[in-house]
């Protein structure tokens, strides 16, 4: 049970950073911006921790989608038992 919350959790904040990616590169592209597009894809990171602030998504402020980010990651790591991401 407590591997299925840490795996729930997790894909939770995977979506969530996708939602918030995908709206960056989308707009980005509708705007005629395609070089910044991809570049929000490669340096996703910094597009998940700016790009919320400033759009919303599907009627959704972006920042919804952040903070469930933020707190399903602890829940995926304490809760369900989960490596932390680390890069490696």
């Amino acid at each position: 049970m407590r591997l299925l919350i840490g795996v729930v959790a997790r894909a939770i904040v995977w979506i969530c950073f996708a939602v918030i990616v995908g709206d960056a590169v989308v707009t980005l592209f509708h705007r005629g911006k395609p070089v910044l597009g991809v570049l929000a894809a490669i340096v996703f990171p910094a597009t998940i921790l700016i790009w919320p602030w400033t759009h919303d998504a599907f009627g959704w402020s972006l920042i919804v989608f952040f903070v469930i980010a933020v707190v399903a990651y602890p829940i995926s790591t304490f809760v369900g038992g989960l490596r932390p991401i680390d890069g490696a």
